[in-house]
C-alpha cells in the first residue's frame, strides 16, 4: 500500500514536470517564431537599403523590375530587344544567369576590369 502511494506521487510529479517542459516547448516555439519574422524583417529592411545605394546592379535590377512590371517576365532576350537599353538590359540578364549558375563569368570579368581602367 505505502509503496502504491509513493509510486503514486512520483507519478504525479512526473506528469507536473512533463506539463512544465510542454509549456516550455511552446514558449520556446513563440520565441522562435517572432525570432523568424524579425530576422525577415531585418533581411527586408537591408536589401531596401542596399538597392538604394547607387551602382550599375542596382540600377539593372530597377530596369529589371520595370520590364517585369511592363512585360509580365524577368526574362528579356537580346534577340527580341526594342532597343539599346532593353539589349542591354538583356545582356545583364544573361550574366546574371551565368553568374548564379556557373559562378562569375570570366569573360565578363576581364571586360569589366577592362573597361574600368579606361
Amino acid at each position: 500500500r505505502q509503496q502504491e502511494e509513493s509510486l503514486s506521487q512520483q507519478l504525479k510529479r512526473e506528469k507536473e514536470l512533463l506539463e512544465e517542459v510542454k509549456t516550455r516547448i511552446k514558449n520556446l516555439e513563440a520565441s522562435t517564431v517572432d525570432a523568424k519574422s524579425r530576422v525577415t524583417e531585418a533581411d527586408r529592411s537591408v536589401e531596401s537599403a542596399e538597392l538604394k545605394v547607387p551602382c550599375k546592379w542596382n540600377e539593372m535590377y530597377h530596369r529589371l523590375a520595370g520590364y517585369r512590371y511592363r512585360v509580365g517576365h524577368c526574362l528579356p532576350l537580346k534577340r527580341h530587344a526594342k532597343d539599346q537599353e532593353e539589349s542591354e538590359l538583356a545582356e545583364w540578364c544573361a550574366e546574371q544567369r551565368y553568374s548564379f549558375a556557373n559562378g562569375p563569368n570570366p569573360k565578363t570579368q576581364r571586360r569589366r576590369r577592362s573597361s574600368s581602367n579606361s
